[in-house]
C-alpha cells in the first residue's frame, strides 16, 4: 500500500506539477488507509485470538460465526481494492488523479494494474470467509469489547470517507497547503 503514497510523492516532486493537489493526493490515501488498515488488521487479530491461527483457512465460515467480521473484512478489503464509494477509492483516486496530473500516466497505469492483480489475494480469503464452512464444532466467534469497537469505528470512518469524501479533501487540501512551502524547501522538493 506504501507504493500508492509514492505515486502521489513522484507527481509532488515532478517538476512542474501540482505540489499541493500532489501533497493533498497522498494526505487523503494516508487518512483512507488508516482505518482501512487498522479494520482489516483488528478483524485478522479478532480471527487469530479466536482460531489461533491466522492462515487463510481460520476465516472458513466467517458469516456464520460472526457476521459482523465477515462484513467488515469485505468492506475492507473492497476499500483495499479501491472500489467505489469506500474510502480506499477515493485514496487511490486522488493519487492516480495527481499522477495523471504531473505526468506521471506510466505510474497511474502500473497502480491501477496492480490493484486488478491483488483482486485474487482479497477474495481468496473472502471465499473463505462467505463460502465456505466453518470448521468442525467452531462455534459462534466472540470478539473482545474493545477490539469490537475499533473495528466498528473503522468501519463507519471507511463508509464516511468514501460517501462523504467532500470534507475529507478539503482538510487535506488545507494541509496540503500549508505544508507545500515548506516541503517544497527541503531537498528534492520542486
Amino acid at each position: 500500500q506504501a507504493g500508492f503514497m509514492l505515486v502521489g510523492l513522484a507527481a509532488w516532486m515532478r517538476p512542474g506539477g501540482q505540489q499541493a493537489d500532489s501533497l493533498a493526493a497522498v494526505l487523503v490515501y494516508l487518512l483512507a488507509y488508516v482505518f482501512t488498515n487498522l479494520g482489516a488488521f483488528a478483524v485478522v487479530i479478532a480471527v487469530d485470538d479466536d482460531h489461533g491461527s491466522s492462515e487463510v483457512s481460520a476465516y472458513a465460515g466467517l458469516m456464520r460465526r460472526s457476521p459482523l467480521l465477515a462484513v467488515a473484512l469485505a468492506v475492507f478489503f473492497l476499500s483495499l481494492l479501491g472500489i467505489p464509494p469506500l474510502a480506499g477509492f477515493i485514496g487511490k483516486f486522488t493519487v492516480f488523479r495527481a499522477a495523471v496530473t504531473g505526468n506521471q500516466v506510466g505510474l497511474a497505469v502500473i497502480g491501477v494494474l496492480t490493484g486488478v492483480i491483488s483482486v485474487g489475494y482479497y477474495f481468496r480469503v473472502l471465499r473463505e470467509a462467505f463460502l465456505r464452512p466453518a470448521a468442525e464444532g467452531a462455534g459462534r466467534l466472540v470478539v473482545a469489547p474493545g477490539l469490537r469497537m475499533v473495528i466498528v469505528s473503522a468501519l463507519v470512518m471507511t463508509l464516511l470517507i468514501g460517501l462523504f469524501a467532500g470534507p475529507f479533501l478539503d482538510f487535506a487540501a488545507g494541509a496540503a497547503a500549508s505544508i507545500a512551502p515548506i516541503a517544497a524547501r527541503l531537498p528534492g522538493g520542486s
